[in-house]
């Protein structure tokens, strides 16, 4: 399955934030939610 255009640029930041060792995984309650999400972010 290919990525679609508009997810690509977030896609390939991702992928360079795991390559230099700066990628986080978050869990997170959503407001309205009574369960914890799992999210990956690139962080600086």
């Amino acid at each position: 399955m290919s990525i679609p255009d508009h997810a690509r640029t977030n896609f390939v930041t991702l992928l360079r934030a795991a390559e230099g060792g700066n990628l986080a995984l978050m869990e997170c309650q959503p407001r309205r939610a009574d369960h914890v999400v799992a999210r990956l972010r690139a962080a600086a």
